[in-house]
């Protein structure tokens, strides 16, 4: 393997983790030798990661003010879920008609997972899921689609799916993961399964885009909440700048 491209890629990774996970949050300025520093690449392969995420629509280069990671608006984030509804069907509707019966298991153990998480939450009374067990039933909800999703055998497809996914999670669109949202997850899940067991891909076509549909509500929904509250504070802070910048004023 070229290391020039090893580099590229462990750079790409580990940028594009510090925007999944808020260390490089929207609106924020790109900057390759903090990036160096903080990954502990180059300058080179940080300039080729963040080319890939320019062409990804990840960042943009703005003449004078350098690279900013891209705020996101609710039409693109419509746009993302379109795309995901429209391929997820399509492989849906192919796994009904195409899936083996080794992949049957492996949805049913996605789906029994997460029932044992909903079973779990509910006899330990615990309201919304974080820590390991969010881990779990976020590893089961992707598992899930995965199987479907690479049962059709299109890399292009996976790519293009794998890059909606990210976007979502950069933008930082998380629903709380209450027991209500993970029943919904759990019951979606098992009757999209049930659909491709029965050879039916209509119906697991109809379930998927009934499912995503649900996702994509929930996900702008929060979306929308966490922009009015930032809005909010950033109002807040604004204010107490000026009082203070008052406050100096009147001591002058």
């Amino acid at each position: 393997m070229n290391l020039k491209n090893t580099q590229k890629s462990n750079a790409y990774n580990a940028i594009q983790q510090m925007l999944i996970d808020g260390s490089l949050p929207p609106g924020s300025l790109v900057s390759e030798v903090s990036l160096a520093a903080k990954t502990g690449y180059g300058r080179t392969p940080i300039r080729e990661a963040i080319s890939i995420l320019e062409h990804e629509g990840l960042v943009s280069r703005l003449p004078r003010h350098g690279t900013i990671v891209n705020t996101p608006d609710i039409a693109e984030i419509t746009h993302y879920y379109d795309v995901r509804e429209a391929l997820e069907c399509f492989c849906a509707a192919r796994a009904a008609s195409s899936m083996h019966p080794e992949e049957h298991a492996k949805l049913e153990i996605t789906t029994r997972k997460l029932k044992e998480i909903l079973i779990k939450m509910r006899s330990d009374k615990i309201q919304v899921l974080d820590g390991e067990l969010l881990k779990a039933a976020l590893a089961c909800d992707l598992a899930f689609h995965m199987i479907i999703i690479r049962n059709e055998h299109n890399p292009q497809i996976l790519k293009i799916i794998d890059n909606s996914r990210t976007f979502i999670r950069i933008c930082n669109i998380k629903h709380n993961s209450t027991f209500r949202i993970m029943a919904h997850i759990y019951r979606d899940h098992e009757s999209i399964r049930r659909a491709i067991i029965k050879r039916n891909p209509e119906l697991a076509s109809h379930r998927m885009s009934k499912h995503i549909q649900r996702s994509r509500d929930q996900s702008i929904a929060t979306y929308s909440r966490h922009q009015t509250t930032t809005d909010v504070l950033r109002t807040m802070d604004d204010n107490i700048a000026n009082d203070i910048f008052h406050q100096i004023q009147d001591l002058l």
